[in-house]
């Protein structure tokens, strides 16, 4: 008697552990042009890939509830990973929000108060909490 194995190969998503703080700069109300990121043009850039010119040009293409942040993904100016949608977790309260990597951060993420603030538990003043990042399918942040 033969006996036939399968093995199956899954995809499994990359989770990393960093902090979440905030940064007005990555705010919707503040409208920075998208010049002043490190994912702005160039072959991979936001503006290339998006036509948006500001952040609130940007928001206008992403889904509701969706934020720019800088992430430790992008190492520096035209990134491939510019502009890749993850999900942002506080394993606290186990609240999520979806955050397009726009900018470049080292060792943290950074976001406006908008998303910081969705996941926070005590608020702006709480500073910086743990979060966990996957890297989720683009359709989850783009309208």
């Amino acid at each position: 008697m033969v006996k036939l194995i399968t093995f199956s190969t899954f995809l499994a998503a990359t989770v990393s552990a960093t902090n979440l703080k905030w940064d007005s700069n990555y705010s919707y109300s503040k409208n920075l042009a998208l010049t002043s990121f490190a994912c702005s043009d160039g072959v991979n850039g936001l503006i290339t890939k998006t036509g948006a010119k500001t952040v609130g040009e940007l928001k206008a293409k992403l889904k509701p509830n969706v934020y720019i942040a800088a992430t430790p993904f992008i190492a520096s100016w035209n990134s491939p990973n510019c502009g890749k949608c993850y999900r942002a977790r506080n394993p606290a309260n186990n609240k999520s929000i979806y955050i397009v990597a726009g900018d470049v951060s080292k060792p943290d993420a950074v976001t406006g108060e908008e998303g910081f603030t969705a996941i926070a538990q005590t608020g702006l003043g709480q500073g910086s909490f743990n979060v966990y990042l996957s890297e989720v399918p683009a359709s989850n942040c783009f309208a």
